[in-house]
């Protein structure tokens, strides 16, 4: 055989185990919590909870830790982004760019910069951030702080596709995307900007748009009514932080930011008590292959003082009542705590 022929041979077996080193599939993602190899949600598992079962680090020898590598990300500004592991290697974002980093050297493996116009912070609220990636079938996903979700390849950072969620001044993705049942879910920001709130549910391969569901719900749709006039249109709801997953009833949960403007009137009227402006402040539960709203929880309607829901929580087991339920945990702005039965939202 030629070399040439060897040659060629041997990039295309490269290529093809480059490609399964960097799969995943949807049973890995379900079972992300039990593994102690790899990080592949945001959350350390669907349920949020950001635990793991070792035991090797302890309250003893925890004193003992010392750093062995550290990788400088060249940003000056906030570093929100969670660390996605898999197969050692690490894939880190600020919100100019995504790394990819060997997890037990330190050595960058690819990297990826974005560009935006030198003024784009005075259109995204509230300060220049990314936080995180999703990984999924050999490619990791990434929000953009002008509204765009990004694939690469995780192998070698090239672009494989590119989805614009609006050309609209003051949107934005700072949240890491969610990888559910097969479906890509992202939110949006931009609250501030009058701008209306909605998830985007994609198809991870070729990043078609497979549904949009609004947060401030329009005219046609229900909740509609829950506004006055058109002031849905501009009334914020925005879902900036990523939501969590129960892969056993196959709901999202993801929570909904503040109604805009922040001046009531403009929103419900002088009639504050008929306007509730779903679904602003409050918690939905969405079928990952539709979009669609299975039920709502609202903590504040027609909320004048930004006490936004945009913090999900945790899915945990609990007894309700002296009977087992898996429930979802969370602390809103008004300093309450609360927990609601995943299955129904009853609290």
């Amino acid at each position: 055989m030629s070399y040439f022929f060897r040659f060629k041979s041997l990039l295309i077996f490269f290529l093809v185990c480059s490609g399964n080193v960097f799969s995943q599939d949807l049973q890995a993602l379900g079972n992300d919590k039990l593994s102690h190899e790899n990080v592949l949600t945001h959350g350390m598992g669907y349920e949020n909870q950001r635990y793991s079962t070792l035991k090797s680090i302890n309250a003893v020898n925890v004193k003992r830790l010392v750093p062995i590598w550290s990788h400088n990300l060249n940003n000056a500004r906030g570093s929100e982004s969670q660390p996605i592991i898999y197969n050692g290697v690490m894939f880190v974002t600020t919100y100019t760019t995504t790394v990819a980093i060997d997890a037990l050297s330190g050595k960058q493996l690819w990297k990826v910069d974005l560009n935006f116009p030198a003024d784009i912070a005075k259109t995204v609220c509230c300060g220049l951030v990314n936080r995180g990636v999703a990984i999924f079938g050999g490619k990791v996903f990434r929000g953009t702080v002008d509204a765009h979700i990004v694939a690469y390849d995780a192998a070698t950072g090239r672009e494989v596709w590119k989805y614009k969620a609006s050309d609209r001044v003051g949107k934005a993705i700072t949240s890491a995307p969610m990888i559910a049942n097969g479906v890509l879910i992202t939110g949006i920001a931009g609250g501030e900007f009058g701008t209306r709130g909605f998830l985007d549910g994609l198809d991870p391969e070729t990043g078609q748009r497979l549904w949009r569901r609004y947060t401030a719900a329009g005219k046609d749709e229900k909740g509609g009514d829950t506004w006055l006039g058109d002031s849905a249109q501009t009334g914020g709801s925005t879902t900036w932080m990523t939501g969590v997953y129960d892969k056993d009833l196959d709901l999202v949960y993801w929570g909904v930011g503040q109604p805009s403007p922040w001046k009531p009137t403009e929103r419900v009227g002088l009639d504050v008590s008929s306007f509730d402006n779903l679904y602003s402040n409050s918690v939905i539960a969405i079928r990952p292959r539709s979009g669609e709203i299975v039920w709502h929880r609202q903590f504040t309607p027609n909320d004048p003082l930004d006490y936004d829901a945009t913090e999900v929580g945790m899915l945990v087991d609990m007894k309700v009542g002296g009977e087992n339920k898996k429930c979802c945990c969370r602390q809103i702005e008004t300093a309450f705590s609360m927990s609601w039965i995943v299955l129904t939202g009853i609290c």
